[in-house]
């Protein structure tokens, strides 16, 4: 929000889901960990509902293939946890201008 974002959470995929009808993000970022449905499907979804809307993916769980996999599932980017929030905040500069 410093940066000039409007700024939407949401604590689980069928809570983001409802989000989004009510208004299409620009930029989605979205845990790979989460309650329920996992951040995989809930891109999935989010694919097969809106079309492409842009998504940086975000885990703790890193590995040498994890962001080529995110891409390849349609990410647009992909940030190891614990990241430096100037480097997400940068990402998404980039996909969404402020």
């Amino acid at each position: 929000e410093l940066e000039g974002y409007t700024v939407r959470e949401a604590s689980s995929a069928e809570e983001a889901l409802g989000s989004i009808e009510d208004q299409i993000p620009e930029l989605v970022l979205l845990d790979v960990v989460m309650p329920g449905v996992d951040g995989w499907e809930m891109l999935q979804r989010m694919q097969e509902r809106y079309g492409s809307i842009p998504v940086i993916m975000f885990s703790g769980q890193v590995d040498a293939n994890s962001a080529g996999d995110a891409e390849q599932r349609g990410a647009r980017g992909f940030v190891g946890k614990p990241f430096d929030p100037r480097q997400l905040i940068e990402r998404a500069k980039q996909l969404v201008p402020a």
